[in-house]
């Protein structure tokens, strides 16, 4: 049964096989081609169509931070804030990151009131305290199995 599998190439069919590669060579090198081409026809269209839901996204994301920094800038202002203080990226990222996803009323009002005391130059200090105690009831508040499972380890 061994010698049945195994059979020596002929002369004919090593020269087929030589034409059936050099064929294969040659309509990879044609979709290569091909793909060329179309890819300088259409240009970024591909790109853009794709992109479309992303530009999206950012242009929510981009009012909802001029509404978050508006807001801000108001309760500053009724706060008698002249010149408000740079807060420091590990603190403003998540506040911003959270509000500007944030599209409820009372939730976008309720970040922009964690924004304010920041940037507040004379409560900064004592702000930062209150912040750390309002993200410390938020997460107690937090229904348990979402906590169970933020804290479970990933297998």
């Amino acid at each position: 049964m061994a010698e049945e599998l195994i059979r020596p190439i002929d002369g004919d069919s090593a020269h087929a096989i030589e034409e059936a590669a050099k064929a294969t060579s040659k309509a990879i090198d044609a979709i290569t081609q091909s793909g060329k081409y179309a890819g300088a026809v259409l240009g970024d269209l591909p790109h853009d169509l794709v992109g479309i839901m992303g530009d999206w996204v950012k242009h929510v994301r981009v009012r909802r931070w001029a509404e978050l920094q508006a807001t801000t800038n108001k309760i500053l202002r009724e706060r008698a804030v002249e010149k408000p203080a740079d807060v420091s990226p590990s603190v403003a990222i998540p506040l911003i990151a959270a509000a500007i996803n944030e599209d409820r009323a009372v939730l976008k009002d309720l970040w922009a009131r964690r924004m304010a005391p920041v940037q507040n130059p004379q409560g900064s200090r004592e702000h930062s305290v209150k912040l750390r105690a309002f993200f410390a009831r938020f997460w107690r508040k937090l229904p348990r199995p979402p906590l169970r499972w933020c804290l479970q380890p990933r297998s």
